[in-house]
């Protein structure tokens, strides 16, 4: 659906329950469709009776949404500078470039392997906005940090 929206051939916001072609009647937008070939349409129609229609939708959007609230993920924000909260020392611009996605529970050093392997094995204990934090501290959300390596 996505390469056929793309190609101009049909209108379907994504996580809609149809979609629509240039054969579709009293739809704004479709007169700006490119009319599919013999193949698309028996694609299509098939698409729509075997999934849209039966199911409501591909359910792509709901299974990413449903997979989301089992294990709603932590975000953290890692920083070079806890001082104006840039992503690089010289560079005062790029403020919280960086946003992490971890499970909720991982520790510091899980954040740190996620931002770099090496940095990982050479983590000394991160410090954040209230201070000192140790490696086996659990990641909070919306952790700001910054990472010491020896």
């Amino acid at each position: 659906l996505k390469t056929k929206r793309k190609a101009g051939v049909i209108k379907y916001p994504e996580g809609a329950s149809m979609f629509f072609t240039s054969e579709d009647e009293g739809v704004p937008g479709v007169e700006a469709l490119t009319p599919a070939d013999e193949k698309t349409k028996k694609r299509l129609d098939k698409l729509n009776d075997m999934v849209m229609f039966r199911f409501g939708g591909t359910g792509v959007w709901q299974a990413v949404q449903a997979a989301a609230e089992l294990r709603k993920p932590v975000v953290a924000f890692p920083v070079r500078s806890l001082t104006n909260f840039s992503a690089d020392a010289d560079d005062a611009t790029q403020v919280f470039a960086n946003a992490i996605l971890m499970k909720a529970g991982s520790t510091i050093r899980q954040l740190a392997h996620a931002v770099n392997f090496e940095l990982a094995k050479r983590l000394l204990y991160a410090e954040g906005l209230k201070g000192r934090l140790s490696e086996t501290d659990v990641v909070e959300e919306g952790l700001v940090c910054r990472f010491v390596a020896g």
